[in-house]
């Protein structure tokens, strides 16, 4: 698969919509847009991506080593249970 012409063409379709930022959870949009499939547990799991820069995988601390990072196609933000994963995926799109 290449992901990284899906996370291409994803921004181009944002632009086209004229969208700052995506955000994506479980479902099969994250194995689509970037080969990862999100555990369906209750704890937050949540890409981020904006216009610019790097897209960024909101990822529970336990799960971060299941995340393949291998293409460096996106940045992982692994959360602690004393975080709240909400807050730091909405920091990540601020200003959008």
């Amino acid at each position: 698969m290449d992901y990284r012409t899906r996370l291409v063409n994803a921004r181009l379709q944002m632009e086209a919509m004229g969208m700052d930022a995506l955000m994506l959870s479980t479902g099969l949009d994250l194995p689509y847009l970037i080969g990862y499939s999100a555990s369906p547990y209750e704890r937050l799991t949540m890409l981020v991506v904006r216009s610019e820069g790097e897209p960024v995988l909101v990822v529970p601390e336990l799960e971060a080593p299941l995340v393949d990072t291998s293409e460096d196609l996106f940045d992982v933000r692994a959360w602690a249970e004393t975080e709240d994963p909400t807050v730091i995926a909405a920091d990540l799109a601020a200003g959008a």
